[in-house]
């Protein structure tokens, strides 16, 4: 067992990599101290931080549920999963991947960018803030009106929506090997936008034969080419 103290501990002068077969399950907060380091999670099949659990680093956040270096995981989803009220705060950024289940988010917080890839979908209950957020996976739902994004780039095979309380660009986010591909623009089935700041358009937005709704406070700018219908 590693406890909370442990690992507070450990991150103030290593990165910290751990790995299960099964699952990992952060019952209690965890602030790092001191030293810009990172912590990485590796779980054979799911993760999850209980209620009003806070997880406090200096350094970047890195998750993967269903970690194909397992040894013999047990069967079921491989979520990720934030319960009601947690948090994660990791200034050099956050990236977490469930290649065979579902992200379900509360509060991220970070200066760098936010880098998401999910089977099963994309949700949210707390707020995410970041300079840059990237999206790989399926129907992703990111509509709490707190949220605080700079830059947005996506490719799903469903639904996208997101909404934002400033100005937000579609842009590009670059790739992160083994857990994100590079992205530009915003490709999906149905896409909304919402932001109470200006829209700007820099990378393409495709929606296919589905709808695209933009609605902005500030204004929308297009440099890039928005296709529907086809």
């Amino acid at each position: 067992m590693l406890f909370r103290s442990t690992l507070a501990t450990a991150l103030q002068a290593n990165n910290v990599d751990l790995q299960a077969n099964a699952d990992f399950f952060l019952s209690n907060s965890v602030t790092s101290g001191s030293g810009g380091l990172d912590l990485i999670l590796q779980a054979g099949r799911a993760i999850s931080l209980a209620t009003n659990v806070g997880l406090t680093l200096n350094g970047s956040f890195t998750a993967t549920a269903s970690d194909p270096g397992a040894q013999s995981p047990p069967a079921g989803a491989g979520n990720f999963t934030m319960a009601a009220g947690s948090s994660i705060s990791a200034p050099d950024g956050i990236s977490i991947r469930a290649s065979s289940g579902a992200i379900s988010l509360g509060s991220l917080t970070t200066n760098g960018t936010v880098r998401l890839n999910s089977s099963g979908g994309v949700t949210q209950t707390g707020a995410i803030s970041a300079s840059g957020l990237g999206v790989n996976g399926s129907t992703t739902t990111l509509t709490n009106p707190s949220n605080n994004v700079g830059i947005v780039a996506a490719s799903v095979t469903g639904d996208f929506s997101l909404a934002t309380s400033g100005g937000l660009t579609v842009g590009s986010i670059s790739a992160q090997s083994g857990l994100f591909n590079s992205t530009s623009g915003i490709t999906a089935n149905n896409i909304t936008l919402i932001t109470n700041g200006p829209l700007s358009i820099s990378q393409g937005i495709s929606a296919g034969a589905n709808t695209i709704r933009l609605n902005s406070g500030g204004g929308i700018t297009q440099s890039a080419t928005i296709k529907i219908g086809r």
